[in-house]
């Protein structure tokens, strides 16, 4: 199985639901207004990034100018594989995959950034899966990585530095989900109103 920050996330928030999904393959994700929207919103800031449009949402004043001047990549893709070494997406043995809104590197760090829309909820989680991902591209486990949440509807932003025991904690997670076999248990929460698995008992919708 190849994995991502929202594989491994749904694994975390609900095990049950993360096998229906991610390993069994019953459900796809349906489009959602909410995630429609978001994918609207990325797109203006992409293009705002890129040709100095105006994206229609708030991000932190000069934020945008600044990253333009400083030569701030849109869209970057990363991916590694068993070894934790980077390659392309299409590979057969590749393991972790993600793609982040906004990186900007120089000789010693790299700053990456991610729009969201909706609620405000970071999770360090996603710091971690991208710090993995971006040490290795740079061969370097212990290079420093600043992680910054941009929450648009929210007017609000949150940064993290992930340690280096970041790759640790992501590798364990991942070695749950390869030795998960067998029904999962869930994790109840108000969300299982919007859960695919609806012959959980704990479904909520109608």
């Amino acid at each position: 199985m190849r994995y991502s920050y929202s594989n491994l996330s749904t694994a975390v928030k609900c095990p049950r639901q993360w096998a229906a999904i991610y390993r069994d393959r019953r459900f796809q994700r349906s489009p959602s207004p909410a995630l429609e929207r978001g994918n609207r919103v990325h797109k203006a800031l992409e293009n705002a990034l890129l040709d100095g449009s105006e994206p229609g949402v708030w991000t932190p004043n000069g934020l945008l100018p600044v990253l333009r001047q400083c030569g701030a990549r849109a869209e970057a893709e990363y991916c590694i594989d068993r070894n934790l070494q980077p390659c392309p997406k299409s590979s057969p043995n590749a393991l972790l995959l993600g793609f982040i809104d906004v990186e900007l590197d120089d000789d010693w760090q790299s700053l990456l950034i991610d729009w969201k829309t909706g609620k405000f909820y970071p999770d360090s989680l996603q710091a971690d899966v991208y710090a993995v991902l971006k040490r290795a591209q740079w061969g370097d486990p212990s290079r420093p990585v600043e992680f910054c949440w941009v929450y648009v509807d929210q007017k609000l932003t949150h940064t993290e530095e992930p340690d280096e025991r970041a790759q640790d904690r992501v590798l364990s997670l991942i070695e749950w989900c390869e030795s998960a076999t067998g029904e999962q248990p869930p994790k109840p929460s108000p969300l299982c109103r919007f859960c695919p698995v609806q012959d959980c008992e704990y479904y909520q919708g109608g």
